[in-house]
């Protein structure tokens, strides 16, 4: 199974209140007609709003683009064609709700929903077919993925980043949701490290059944692998694992030598097959990391 790649908007404008859901009746589902699609006729269009004016990433059914408001200022569109998404067989109650943990649950180091709009026209720089659903969000000019800084070996105190990336993913805890998609492509970091988690198109609520279990692999919990149900362990998990990367400088993927292992497939070999370019730092966390890493994983 191949890795998946898909990258999110990364979001810079003064945050604002919360967004607020929209008040206006949604239109009646006609036949033919999703049931998403029928909601999407309530929104705004987006090209009475923002202008789009360049390309920032892609993922399997989308495009995040960069764009400006009326007003001028530079904002982040992250645009899900619904006709791409259900060729690729992604549940519509998985696409909105992203725009729902988005709406409930707002966080200093989450991206920062400023609207949700549609578009029911072409969006320039985008082969997908609409209608699309488009999120809002604030524009991070000054900030990269994280994994960037990893493989640049320019990172600053791995603590300073642990700690908000946890204190986010509280947050959305204490809200039953779990994330779910923790890894370094969907963290944003700005010269002041401060970061930013993005995309929530693989997150659950706990104690419901899981509208997704394509996850990323080699990401993804042994809990998730064997099938259990989803828990905020899942996103622990992951941190743990990037906590691992940020301390080495090596990617999962490259650990393990591929990138189609299930999760039941546990090398026996030692992981750490290069010096650790952290270590230096002789922080709490690069050392335990490190000693972890030298340990020869058990198969199961």
């Amino acid at each position: 199974m191949a890795r998946r790649v898909a990258r999110s908007a990364s979001p810079q404008v003064e945050r604002g209140p919360a967004p607020k859901a929209r008040t206006s009746r949604p239109a009646t589902q006609s036949p033919g007609r999703s049931r998403l699609e029928s909601h999407l006729r309530s929104l705004s269009k987006l090209q009475a709003h923002v202008r789009v004016e360049a390309e920032i990433g892609s993922g399997n059914c989308s495009v995040v683009l960069l764009g400006k408001d009326r007003s001028g200022q530079e904002v982040a569109v992250k645009a899900i064609s619904l006709k791409a998404a259900k060729t690729l067989g992604t549940d519509e109650q998985r696409i909105w709700g992203e725009v729902q943990v988005m709406r409930e649950v707002q966080h200093p180091n989450l991206a920062h929903l400023l609207d949700v709009m549609a578009s029911w026209e072409p969006l320039p720089l985008v082969k997908a077919e609409p209608p699309f659903l488009c999120i809002i969000m604030e524009y991070l000019a000054h900030a990269e993925a994280l994994s960037k800084r990893i493989r640049e070996a320019s990172l600053g105190p791995v603590e300073r980043i642990v700690l908000q990336l946890a204190s986010a993913l509280a947050r959305l805890h204490r809200s039953d949701i779990v994330h779910r998609d923790v890894w370094a492509e969907n963290i944003l970091i700005d010269r002041q490290d401060k970061v930013t988690l993005l995309d929530f198109g693989c997150a659950e609520r706990l104690q419901k059944p899981a509208t997704n279990n394509k996850l990323n692999l080699p990401y993804m919990s042994p809990e998730s692998a064997a099938g259990r149900p989803h828990d905020v362990g899942d996103d622990a998990w992951a941190l743990g694992l990037l906590i691992t990367e940020m301390v080495t400088g090596r990617f999962m993927a490259d650990r393990l030598g591929r990138v189609d292992m299930s999760g039941a497939e546990v090398p026996s070999r030692n992981i750490l097959v290069a010096p650790n370019p952290f270590l230096h730092l002789h922080t709490p966390v690069a050392l335990i990391c490190h000693k972890l890493l030298q340990l020869r994983r058990q198969s199961v």
